[in-house]
């Protein structure tokens, strides 16, 4: 009889009952700006139809190489964003950190990466899937697509992007039906023929008219 297989060395035993906190350093605060600003760079000067092929990982990569990313944001201890619109609290990659601290966002570093799948997922014509992933269990679960969507309109509004608005006008062509905005009445129409009986009635229905049609 086989034995089970070896829980992986990177796993801790205890990773399931660990408790993690909601932080980001500095320095990774200010690469995350950076990535965010790159994302929305090559985006908005890529067609649309072009956008799907794009190596986004080389874009996550090259900023990743930046030895000192605090000072390669420009300038250093701006407090405006992009449009000129003044940024309250201090230099923008803390306000960015402290945002996202705020809002609970887990694994804020692995933010752009969440960004990334909603977004190639809606280009390809799919709704996007949050899945949970831990690439660092020491660290916790990373971001979701959700959360980073859900925070998306804000950040923008802080650093002048406009991912949002990238996401949106793809997403926009595969949003799924919200079933449950209709009115009450008419979900429960519409239930009513989703019942054994209702199918049973309708096969009867089609039944008759296909053997009308085979008498004339």
């Amino acid at each position: 009889m086989e034995s089970a297989p070896h829980r992986s060395s990177s796993i801790p035993r205890d990773y399931a009952r660990r408790r993690y906190t909601y932080t980001i350093s500095e320095h990774a605060s200010a690469r995350l700006l950076l990535t965010l600003e790159a994302l929305d760079y090559i985006l908005r000067f890529t067609p649309v139809m072009r956008r799907a092929s794009l190596d986004f990982n080389l874009v996550i990569q090259t900023v990743n190489s930046i030895q000192n990313p605090i000072g390669a944001i420009l300038p250093p201890d701006s407090t405006t964003n992009h449009e000129g619109k003044v940024v309250p609290g201090g230099p923008r990659h803390l306000v960015l950190r402290d945002y996202l601290i705020a809002q609970l966002i887990k694994r804020p570093d692995t933010f752009p990466q969440a960004f990334l799948r909603a977004y190639l997922a809606v280009l390809a014509g799919r709704v996007y899937i949050n899945e949970a992933l831990f690439t660092d269990f020491t660290k916790g679960p990373d971001c979701t697509c959700s959360e980073a969507i859900r925070v998306l309109p804000e950040i923008d509004e802080m650093l002048g992007t406009g991912l949002f608005t990238f996401f949106e006008d793809a997403y926009v062509k595969v949003r799924p039906f919200r079933f449950s905005d209709l009115p009450a009445e008419l979900r429960l129409h519409v239930h009513s023929y989703m019942g054994p009986e209702s199918i049973r009635s309708l096969n009867r229905v089609f039944r008759s008219r296909f053997l009308s049609r085979l008498e004339i």
